[in-house]
């Protein structure tokens, strides 16, 4: 017998299970439209699309990455260091923050879920963190948008995350700090699974 229904069946929950992100996205993506910014919009179009082309298996698995924690340091702080090193907003910033993004996107989409088992508290946990931390982040900045927008005093009322950051960022010692919590950060994520059955 065919199992082509179940993997059907199978493509179709996991299509269910991306459908907050991918609404997530297209309201990020959405609102980037609306504050003028057609490039974040068309970034965040771009990875909706590709989450809902890898649930209905149109995607092809990625070749697994064997990453080490050691090699996954070392390329943080050889990143960390660019970041805090060159300007802010200049280009090799954003080329470097574009490849820490890129390479963990690569590393954790590679890694084939059927080799992959974490107990399943483990995943709804990362699950709810992952999702509340995103959740809360958007509210600000969709409220700070909103509310924000029609004079500099409801702009200062009603900061951004950037606004609020950016007094300590400008800082040699702030960067560092911000940049070494982002890096963690990015090594969490690309470790998240990585323990086998």
């Amino acid at each position: 017998m065919s199992d082509r229904p179940a993997r059907t069946v199978s493509r179709a929950r996991q299509l269910l299970r991306a459908l907050p992100w991918i609404a997530v996205l297209v309201i990020i993506g959405t609102v980037q439209l609306i504050r003028d910014a057609p490039v974040d919009s068309v970034i965040f179009a771009v990875v909706a699309v590709l989450i809902v082309l890898d649930a209905v298996g149109v995607l092809p698995q990625l070749p697994a990455m064997q990453v080490t924690l050691a090699a996954l340091v070392i390329g943080g702080l050889l990143a960390a260091a660019l970041l805090v090193l060159v300007p802010r907003h200049g280009l090799l910033a954003g080329i470097v923050v574009s490849a820490v993004g890129l390479a963990a996107v690569a590393i954790a989409w590679s890694r084939p879920a059927s080799r992959t088992r974490m107990p399943r508290g483990r995943v709804l946990r990362g699950a709810i963190l992952w999702a509340s931390i995103t959740i809360v982040l958007c509210l600000w900045e969709l409220s700070s948008f909103l509310l924000g927008r029609y004079t500099v005093d409801t702009k200062i009322a009603h900061p951004a995350v950037s606004d609020l950051l950016d007094p300590a960022v400008d800082t040699v010692p702030g960067r560092v700090v911000f940049v070494v919590v982002w890096i963690a950060a990015m090594i969490g994520f690309v470790r998240v699974g990585r323990t086998r059955s």
